[in-house]
């Protein structure tokens, strides 16, 4: 499945440092750098097209460090922000958020990571989170009222989570990508890395698995074989697929292109 965020873009605002995740992540090892205070990443609404961005983040007081934007598959005007203060969702298209946690305070007080939905049944979703020293994965039917607990590992992060043609993908922060068929209790190991996984990206048959100090990995056989997406790009905390082969990636040097899952070009901005 590609990424895509129709109207939100997360906002990198403080130079290098805040190319970093947040330091909620410390505890399981998926800091990157980055001075202390100097985090800080933005949700912007576009309503035209993309010429204009406009900050916003109403209802919420002080700003949370926000991971992921993902849009309801059952309703284009809800929207959910995974972010170091739990869930947040806006039901009028961004204008304005609330935190929200389920019936049971499964979430509230974690790290939430990804929400992803199952495409073949849009009710069910996926959202990874982080509490105490432990790493989850639940499932819900019924839009976060209640929570099943799938998966559950200590003193790791589930950092992000992409589905994969009835598959659910796990980017782990102990450097595994973890495979788990939607409906059973199996969970298999896909592949292993030096690096903790900070992002996948899935679609057509193409795995790109982006990790924190390895630069960024890919497999076009469903995970058999991965190897290396070009040398020299560094460090990269996005990744998105426009097909299989055309990747960008949101790096140090800013964002990137590769037209041959290899060879790496920069991207220029409108200023």
């Amino acid at each position: 499945m590609e990424k895509i965020i129709p109207l939100f873009f997360l906002i990198f605002i403080v130079g290098i440092a805040a190319y970093f995740l947040p330091t909620v992540f410390q505890a399981f090892n998926l800091e990157a750098g980055g001075a202390e205070g100097n985090k800080s990443e933005a949700l912007a609404l576009s309503a035209n097209g993309g010429e204009f961005h406009q900050a916003i983040i109403h209802g919420l007081g002080s700003t949370p460090d926000i991971f992921d934007v993902e849009q309801s598959l059952i309703d284009d005007s809800v929207f959910y922000a995974a972010t170091n203060r739990g869930l947040l969702i806006s039901k009028d298209g961004g204008e304005n958020w609330h935190a929200f946690s389920d019936l049971e305070k499964k979430i509230d007080g974690a790290a939430i990571y990804k929400t992803v939905a199952n495409r073949t049944n849009p009710k069910q979703i996926f959202i990874s989170a982080s509490k105490g020293d432990k790493g989850f994965v639940y499932l819900t039917e019924d839009n976060f009222f209640s929570l099943k607990p799938i998966f559950e590992i200590k003193g790791v992060a589930v950092a992000d989570l992409e589905m994969d043609d009835g598959y659910l993908l796990l980017g782990l922060s102990d450097g595994r990508i973890m495979r788990y068929i939607i409906g059973s209790d199996l969970f298999m190991p896909l592949a292993a890395f030096n690096s903790a996984v900070l992002d996948l990206a899935v679609g057509n048959g193409a795995i790109y698995a982006a990790t924190k100090s390895n630069g960024v990995f890919k497999s076009y056989d469903g995970g058999k074989i991965f190897t290396t997406a070009g040398n020299g790009i560094g460090p990269v905390k996005r990744l998105t697929l426009e097909n299989e082969r055309r990747i960008y990636a949101a790096s140090l040097s800013g964002v990137l292109r590769s037209d041959d899952g290899g060879d790496w070009i920069s991207v220029k901005t409108a200023a």
